[in-house]
């Protein structure tokens, strides 16, 4: 998975949604690409593709933990 690829399904996903916790971002930006379980590799990589969208302005998240577009 690229994680550039990620970063614009965690956008799309949090668009289309009033928002989501980091937890329900991963699973639902995995089950876009046919993943449903969660392995340390994927969570590195989604953690990466985060942290990036985040620090592109892309993505924002609360204090609450909510992850928005």
């Amino acid at each position: 998975m690229a994680p550039e690829e990620l970063g614009n399904a965690m956008v799309a996903l949090c668009r289309a949604s009033a928002g989501m916790t980091q937890e329900e971002l991963f699973a639902a930006t995995l089950e876009v690409f046919g993943y449903r379980r969660r392995t340390a590799a994927q969570l590195a990589v989604l953690e990466s593709a985060l942290a990036a969208a985040t620090a592109a302005g892309r993505l924002s998240e609360s204090q609450s933990g909510l992850v928005t577009a």
